[in-house]
């Protein structure tokens, strides 16, 4: 069973690279793709801008019982162990990032590639990364990606605009992404990062963990049990990375409202998350908007 279950949670990234061509910048946009095989759920997000993939995340999620696996510890064992050779792969390649989630009926593995920064030669041999192989491509093409993908057997979601904004301060680097539909948020993500040579007395990941790591299981049991929520805490060879995920559709306000770190101003009675109101407390803390595509 164990082989098996390497096969089926590897990660698929698939993606078409083209060769340069003239297209418009018309405002960022995502777009998602879902398929369940073999009792694994996948969703592939693709951030773009006119035909141009400027990073793409994937998510594959298997929920325990499916796979005769008690819980967390024993996903652990049984299967996190067999992803360390796919975790070291990503991990020695710039502009990629590579997480292993465990929660109390699930696992998730989720892969984030940075096209901007990464060197697709890098991805060739990676596992679960697909392409057309043109390595020697200007760009990933969102068209010629949705066309194989469909071919696939992935069903195509919704497509959203996106806002992203950054800020560094006190040697956190953070990014904001908000997907939106008209000036409704439908979902937000947030990264934090810290470079291990910024932490006193830290130069790797285990001391790292042994020095930060009780403060944030603290801050991350707030989020046990929220219903619409992703934490994720990943100690990288050089660097912590903390992500959170939100899902405004899912989520319960009166769940979040006293987490600490989630800023939330308006009625109880809002019916969505504005995105109008959201940029001027963003400006009013630092952020600036990324539009360097």
């Amino acid at each position: 069973m164990k082989r098996v279950l390497k096969t089926i949670i590897s990660l698929f990234m698939a993606v078409m690279m083209i060769n340069p061509a003239v297209y418009a910048k018309d405002d960022v946009k995502m777009r998602s793709y879902t398929k369940e095989s073999d009792n694994v759920y996948s969703t592939l997000v693709f951030i773009y801008v006119g035909d141009e993939v400027w990073m793409q995340t994937a998510e594959n999620v298997l929920y325990y019982d499916d796979f005769d696996l008690s819980g967390p510890e024993d996903a652990k064992e049984q299967i996190g162990s067999q992803l360390e050779s796919t975790q070291a792969q990503y991990d020695a390649i710039d502009g990629t990032t590579y997480e292993l989630i465990y929660e109390d009926d699930y696992m998730m593995e989720r892969i984030a590639v940075y096209y901007d920064e990464v060197d697709l030669k890098d991805m060739q041999g990676v596992d679960g990364f697909d392409s057309d192989g043109n390595v020697d491509a200007d760009f990933v093409s969102m068209d010629k990606t949705d066309q194989m993908l469909q071919d696939e057997g992935y069903e195509k979601g919704e497509e959203y605009t996106v806002r992203i904004f950054t800020s560094h301060e006190n040697h956190v680097d953070s990014t904001l992404m908000f997907f939106c539909d008209g000036d409704r948020v439908v979902m937000q993500t947030t990264e934090n990062v810290i470079m291990y040579d910024d932490i006193d007395g830290v130069s790797n990941a285990q001391e790292a963990e042994d020095v930060i790591g009780p403060q944030m299981e603290d801050y991350a049991a707030q989020y046990d049990g929220v219903d619409g929520v992703v934490y994720a805490l990943t100690y990288e060879e050089d660097r912590v990375l903390e992500s959170i995920e939100v899902n405004y559709d899912e989520i319960d306000m009166e769940d979040v409202q006293n987490i600490e770190g989630f800023n939330y101003e308006g009625s109880k009675d809002a019916t969505y998350i504005s995105m109008k109101k959201t940029l001027s407390t963003l400006k009013s803390q630092g952020y600036k908007e990324f539009t360097d595509f």
